[in-house]
């Protein structure tokens, strides 16, 4: 096996760029899910289960496609957090109101900026 297929671990063929996405982002939806149904909001299990995914890609990824992995975390944040806290805003009844739609921006726009330091730490 040539060494640009071969993931990180050794002896393990990797994945291509497109698995790497899958894992991460399925992943941190698993974590999502569990946080939204369970806390009502995105907290510290959604952040551990973003964290394994991001770091799980990019152990599995084949080297030449390592690029992918590593700037994949604050986009796979930004998509898998803006649809469970939109799913939370709408299961909740408030984005048809006018005030709900003010809330709904607070709601999904706010927790992004409390996430910085783990997708920083993530990217890193």
């Amino acid at each position: 096996m040539p060494a640009d297929e071969q993931s990180v671990l050794p002896g393990m063929p990797g994945v291509p760029w497109w698995g790497a996405i899958l894992i991460a982002a399925g992943i941190t939806a698993v974590g999502a899910t569990i946080d939204a149904l369970t806390n009502s909001s995105l907290g510290l299990l959604y952040n551990v289960f973003y964290l394994i995914g991001c770091v799980a890609a990019v152990l599995a990824v084949r080297r030449r496609a390592l690029f992918t992995a590593a700037v994949q975390p604050p986009l796979v944040t930004l998509i898998i957090g803006l649809i469970s806290l939109y799913g939370l805003t709408l299961a909740n009844g408030d984005a048809g109101k006018p005030q709900g739609m003010r809330s709904a921006v607070l709601n999904i726009a706010l927790p992004f900026s409390n996430l910085f330091p783990w997708i920083f730490g993530t990217f890193v």
